[in-house]
């Protein structure tokens, strides 16, 4: 039997970060994602000549599905939602960059000790 293995298992920082929002309130949530999620725009605006995904697979297409279907965790809010999105098709490589970027915006934001917290009730 296959194990199972989530899009986001496979780049250990962007699991790391997903499973400590996923212990986060409604509210930490909604704050540090909105720092993810604008991270996010911020790196696909300074990188919009790099290569373009042209096709998706037949996991993207089922994300996607999923997606719509909001029966992930991380669907109910929409800048998680968003980011997942993004992160999902993204190399290894840059999903990391982004994550280190917003570790280092969280903490700007003031926003590093509720993470942190999170973290530690792993």
């Amino acid at each position: 039997m296959k194990d199972f293995q989530r899009w986001y298992d496979r780049i250990p920082k962007v699991k790391e970060v997903f499973m400590v929002f996923r212990n986060m309130s409604d509210r930490e949530l909604d704050q540090c994602s909105r720092v993810l999620y604008g991270v996010i725009v911020e790196y696909r605006r300074r990188n919009r000549n790099s290569k373009e995904l042209n096709t998706l697979g037949p996991e993207k297409v089922k994300g996607y599905y999923k997606a719509f279907q909001q029966r992930r965790w991380y669907d109910k809010n929409p800048n998680m939602r968003n980011s997942a999105r993004f992160l999902s098709i993204m190399e290894p490589m840059e999903a990391e960059t982004i994550i280190n970027d917003f570790m280092y915006n969280l903490k700007n934001e003031g926003l590093g000790k509720i993470y942190n917290k999170n973290k530690t009730d792993l």
